[in-house]
């Protein structure tokens, strides 16, 4: 797993995102790390937000980096990707929660275009739910705000526009307990490396998301307080 762009290689496994909260009177919270890596003072109201891996402001993207991971990683000393053959639709990109990846076109006849994934097993959320394929479907069904089925509407496509990734992507399924895959309308030559943005794309615990039956959205949800499920090394603390 590729270490965050924030992180230093120097980072302890152990190290721990610690959030000093206090009094409104008191000077603003102070992020630490870990010795010798990053420190720096955020507002938990407005800049650190409630940690939501799914949402814009006010969850701040730089801290999230330290919590959550995504399916993939973007890797700038990785230029040929995971088939090390430089110039193809995985240049810069390196495995994260996926450990390796197939992409097809058209194999149907349809001119879809599928990525499916390998994922990394013994892997768990800081609540202590497993990583596996029901979890990434859980947690793009709350990205995108619908159900990976074909053609079914999915209402927060327009929220991530920002993306081509959101605006091809049409279905998405857990293929088996450690396999998932994404399907997309047509061929989309930037799809793996979109994939690898801090937002909206990073995994959450299912624990902490809400339910999308009783029309949960995670990006309206639990917008007050730290909010913890991710699996990197480092997890928020709230401290008195």
């Amino acid at each position: 797993r590729v270490t965050p762009l924030w992180c230093s290689l120097e980072q302890s496994p152990k190290a721990m995102l610690t959030v000093f909260s206090g009094a409104a009177a008191t000077p603003p919270s102070k992020l630490v790390v870990s010795v010798q890596t990053q420190n720096g003072f955020f507002s938990t109201g407005d800049d650190i937000g409630a940690l939501n891996p799914h949402d814009y402001r006010p969850n701040e993207f730089v801290t999230n980096d330290f919590i959550f991971e995504g399916l993939v990683a973007w890797d700038g000393k990785n230029p040929t990707g995971l088939d090390n053959i430089a110039g193809n639709e995985d240049d810069y990109v390196s495995p994260s929660l996926a450990k390796d990846w197939k992409t097809a076109y058209n194999e149907t006849g349809k001119c879809r275009y599928v990525i499916t994934f390998d994922l990394l097993e013994g892997v768990t959320f800081h609540d202590g739910t497993p990583w596996n394929a029901a979890a990434a479907v859980a947690n793009f069904n709350q990205i995108m705000g619908g159900v990976g089925v074909l053609g079914f509407p999915k209402a927060l496509a327009g929220m991530h526009d920002w993306l081509g990734f959101t605006q091809y992507l049409d279905a998405w399924e857990a293929v088996d307990e450690m396999t998932f895959s994404l399907t997309f309308t047509s061929y989309y030559e930037a799809a793996l490396r979109e994939l690898s943005t801090i937002r909206p794309f990073r995994m959450s615990s299912v624990a902490a998301l809400p339910s999308l039956e009783h029309r949960g959205i995670s990006h309206v949800a639990e917008r007050n307080g730290l909010r913890n499920g991710g699996t990197w090394p480092n997890k928020g603390a709230k401290q008195a």
